[in-house]
C-alpha cells in the first residue's frame, strides 16, 4: 500500500472542515430558523435588527444543547485515538476548544478574537442586507462557508479562533465531564473573556462599524433618521 506524505488531518484540512460544516448547518436548517447556529448572531440580530429577546432566548439554549451533543459525538468517536495520541489533552485541546498558545499574551489573544468577530458580523449583516450587494438565491451558505475557513485560516493559529461561544463551551464541558482537568479546559479565565466577552464585543463593535458607514434601513439602533424639525435647527 502507498504511504501516505502528509499527516491524515492538518490545521489546513481542520479548517475546511469548518467551513462545510457551517455551509452545511446553514442549508439544513437556514429556510427554517434562519440557521443562526451562534449566540453572538442571535444577539446582535437582535440588537441591530430587531429579532425578538424572547426567541434569542430559546436559539441560544438550543444552540448551547446542541454544541453538548456535538462535543460529546466527537469524543466518543475519536476516545480511543486521543487516549492513545494525547491522553492529557495538551495538544489536542485546540481541536474541541479555543486555547491561547504558550507564546500569545491574553491582550493579543483577546484583540484578536474582537477582530475576527467583528469580521464576522460585518460579513453577516451584508450578507442580509438587500440594498447593499447580497448573492444570488441559494448563495448564502456558501459564501458563508468560505468566510468561516477564511477566517480559521487567517485568525486561528494565535487561539483556535472561537468566534462561536456555543461551540466553544460545549466541548469544554464534554472534556470537563470525561475527566479532563487542564489549566487550558475551565481553570484559566479565557474560557469566559475570550469566546464570550470578546466574542460578543467584537460582534456588537461590527454590527456599530456596518450599521454606521454602510446600512441604510431604518431598523438598526444606530443608523436612525433625524427628525426633519431636528434638521431645520442646523439649517
Amino acid at each position: 500500500s502507498a504511504k501516505q506524505s502528509q499527516p491524515y488531518g492538518t490545521y489546513e484540512t481542520s479548517c475546511w472542515a469548518w467551513g462545510f460544516a457551517w455551509m452545511f448547518g446553514i442549508y439544513l436548517g437556514g429556510g427554517v430558523s434562519g440557521a443562526h447556529m451562534n449566540p453572538a448572531i442571535s444577539v446582535s440580530l437582535s440588537i441591530f435588527r430587531g429579532f425578538p429577546w424572547r426567541q434569542c432566548a430559546i436559539y441560544v439554549f438550543v444552540q448551547f444543547i446542541a454544541s453538548v451533543v456535538a462535543g460529546a459525538l466527537a469524543y466518543a468517536m475519536y476516545a480511543d485515538s486521543i487516549n492513545h495520541v494525547d491522553p492529557d489533552m495538551t495538544k489536542m485541546s485546540m481541536t474541541f476548544f479555543s486555547t491561547p498558545r504558550e507564546w500569545v499574551t491574553l491582550k493579543s489573544a483577546f484583540f484578536n478574537q474582537v477582530v475576527g468577530s467583528a469580521i464576522m458580523m460585518i460579513a453577516v449583516f451584508a450578507l442580509g442586507d438587500d440594498q447593499n450587494n447580497p448573492p444570488g438565491a441559494g448563495m448564502h451558505a456558501l459564501v458563508l462557508g468560505f468566510l468561516v475557513t477564511t477566517l480559521k485560516f487567517t485568525l486561528g493559529y494565535n487561539i483556535g479562533s472561537a468566534l462561536n461561544p456555543a461551540s466553544d463551551f460545549g466541548p469544554r464541558v464534554i472534556a470537563y465531564a470525561v475527566g479532563f482537568r487542564g489549566d487550558n479546559v475551565f481553570h484559566s479565565g479565557w474560557w469566559f473573556y475570550g469566546p464570550w466577552a470578546a466574542t460578543l464585543i467584537g460582534s456588537l463593535l461590527g454590527c456599530t462599524l456596518y450599521d454606521g458607514f454602510v446600512f441604510v434601513g431604518s431598523e438598526s439602533p444606530v443608523n436612525f433618521r433625524v427628525d426633519k424639525r431636528v434638521k431645520k435647527l442646523f439649517n
